[in-house]
């Protein structure tokens, strides 16, 4: 018979070493894979915060915008309101040209009254100076 191999290792002591191996390494698989979760769910809970803000924001957003019918209808009175100003304008401004144009007219009839309120005046001077002279 051969001589047993001092390196020889019984089979059930192998094993059980093999064994040993897998649990150590099941358990550094768990605890990394417990890790990795913490981590996950950290990142997704940052995540859901960003995404709760975003949706706080839209809602803030949504309550600030006026609805389309209530817009509509204030331009709309804006507009009338507009229309009116402009009116009453464009009637000022007739107004006012028409009085400028009766100032005018109004203006050239005093000029002429005063040349011949002068005219008269100078007329009676001279009139009363050749008869004084006389």
């Amino acid at each position: 018979m051969t001589e047993p191999d001092p390196n020889a290792v019984p089979l059930r002591e192998y094993v059980e070493a093999m064994l040993r191996q897998r649990d150590k390494h099941i358990d550094q698989a768990i605890q990394a894979a417990a890790i990795a979760t913490t981590k996950a769910e950290a990142a997704t809970e940052r995540r859901f915060e960003g995404v709760n803000e975003f949706r706080a924001a839209l809602s803030d957003l949504a309550a600030l915008q006026v609805p389309r019918a209530e817009f509509t209808l204030a331009l709309s009175q804006i507009n009338s309101k507009i229309e009116d100003l402009k009116i009453a304008t464009d009637t000022k401004i007739s107004d006012l040209r028409g009085s400028n144009r009766a100032g005018a007219s109004a203006l050239w009839g005093y000029i002429v009254g005063a040349g011949g309120f002068l005219s008269t005046i100078i007329t009676v001077v001279v009139l009363l100076s050749r008869s004084g002279a006389n």
